[in-house]
């Protein structure tokens, strides 16, 4: 009997240090911090996109958890998916950080890509989000391509704008060439640049399946566009009528710019005004330039 309740009261003593043990290692001072990731989106669905626009895909990152988050972003699959930066980033307990995602088909057709985020979770090291896109090449029938350059030395320009009067844009390249896409129409093309006056074409006519060029030739602030004889800030047909006149030994005194020879107005910098002077500026005010 003196045996029996012994081991009862040893099980009874071993039953509550139990207890005890498992109390104490379930309490916050034996707990162990950590970082959980939580993710908005498992798909991302940008459907069809023109080729040569943008669409952006945001999705949220959170920070469920008790320590800081580290991760970082990378996407494989198709080229045409981007994100500004992959990290590394942090996350402090209970913040978020919405993130996007860029998607700019280069051709028609179906793309696809995964988003892989690396983090410290412990469950969780990583967390994937699946990406797909259509590329729309149908509403483009035309294509305007040129280069734009220094009017004075006939330096590429890289970087310069080019826009349409509808807000098509795009940027040269660092050899001055550009190339964009339209619908069939008529529009107005304007290159501009950083240190030059902005050039215009108007009644730029695109038709179907047509590669329209226009160069352009720009003039840094401050100097006269060439055929800008009257010096007001224009090529017109006054100027052509102006080199008419002056060439037919007509009296036009004071309506020549004073500075004609050094202004960049001279078009073949012979110093006088003449026929080339005349064709140019016809030819501009034509759109042909």
């Amino acid at each position: 009997m003196q045996i029996r309740g012994l081991r009862s009261r040893i099980t009874t003593i071993t039953y509550y240090v139990t207890l005890i043990a498992l109390s104490i290692f379930a309490s916050s001072e034996f707990s162990f911090a950590q970082p959980n990731l939580s993710v908005s989106n498992t798909n991302i669905e940008f459907g069809v996109t023109n080729v040569g626009n943008f669409e952006t895909g945001p999705f949220t990152i959170t920070n469920t958890g008790d320590s800081t988050l580290f991760f970082t972003i990378s996407i494989s699959g198709d080229t045409v998916f981007f994100i500004s930066s992959g990290g590394p980033y942090s996350m402090q307990p209970g913040m978020s950080a919405v993130l996007e995602i860029f998607f700019n088909p280069t051709s028609e057709g179906a793309y696809a890509a995964t988003i892989i985020i690396s983090s410290n979770d412990p469950f969780i090291p990583y967390f994937t989000v699946n990406l797909t896109g259509i590329g729309n090449l149908s509403h483009f029938t035309g294509w305007i391509k040129g280069t734009v350059a220094d009017a004075e030395n006939g330096d590429p320009i890289g970087g310069a704008q080019i826009i349409t009067d509808i807000g098509i844009s795009t940027v040269s390249f660092p050899n001055g060439t550009y190339l964009t896409v339209h619908t069939a129409g008529t529009y107005t093309v304007t290159a501009s640049a950083n240190g030059y006056n902005e050039n215009s074409y108007s009644d730029v006519l695109i038709g179907d399946a047509e590669i329209v060029t226009k160069d352009f030739e720009l003039i840094t602030t401050g100097a006269a566009s060439p055929g800008d004889i009257n010096i007001d800030l224009e090529v017109n047909l006054t100027d052509a009528i102006l080199a008419l006149q002056l060439l037919a030994r007509m009296d036009i005194s004071g309506s020549i710019r004073s500075d004609y020879s050094t202004s960049g107005a001279d078009v073949n910098r012979d110093g006088k005004v003449g026929l080339e002077e005349i064709i140019y500026i016809l030819q501009k005010v034509s759109g042909l330039r």
